[in-house]
């Protein structure tokens, strides 16, 4: 039998006042409002800058150098638990 650390879960989303785990993890309103913020947390995690998209003049233009994942979810050490 797995354990409770192998079950199906979204990266660093430990607390929450709902399931977020198993089959309830991936009903629509459960995955759609909880993915983005695991997503994330992994990309600070793993050192992924955001990309911004920017439409001009008919030209698309995209940088990673406008904001680093910290900026935006805080830095892995400002944990609340």
């Amino acid at each position: 039998m797995p354990s409770d650390s192998s079950a199906p879960s979204l990266y660093g989303i430990s607390e929450s006042n709902s399931s977020r785990s198993g089959a309830a993890l991936w009903g629509k309103n459960q995955f759609n409002s909880t993915f983005p913020l695991s997503l994330s947390l992994y990309m600070r995690d793993k050192g992924i800058k955001p990309v911004a998209v920017a439409y001009s003049n008919g030209k698309i233009a995209t940088s990673d150098k406008r904001w680093k994942m910290s900026e935006i979810v805080g830095p892995a050490s400002a944990s609340p638990y």
